[in-house]
């Protein structure tokens, strides 16, 4: 479903590249920490808020928002480990 894929990439797609951005720069371990660690965050609260404001599907954004954290209380960990 696209929730399941929006949150692949929102929640492993998008930090491991990151990652991987990070460690070809060459940037410090502290500095590939914070930015994997910001990458994995889940879904912001404020897109269930502005789908409400401005006409869009609040329910499905809702949805959105309570799986991507749900599934970010395995995914960050796991990606902190690989760090």
């Amino acid at each position: 479903s696209y929730m399941l894929r929006y949150c692949l990439v929102r929640l492993v797609i998008i930090p491991v590249t990151a990652l991987l951005i990070s460690t070809l720069l060459g940037l410090d371990a502290v500095q590939r920490g914070t930015i994997l660690l910001l990458s994995a965050m889940p879904a912001p609260s404020t897109s269930a808020i502005l789908a409400g404001k401005y006409g869009g599907n609040l329910r499905y954004a809702s949805k959105l928002l309570f799986v991507s954290n749900i599934l970010s209380i395995v995914t960050v960990p796991a990606l902190m480990l690989i760090l």
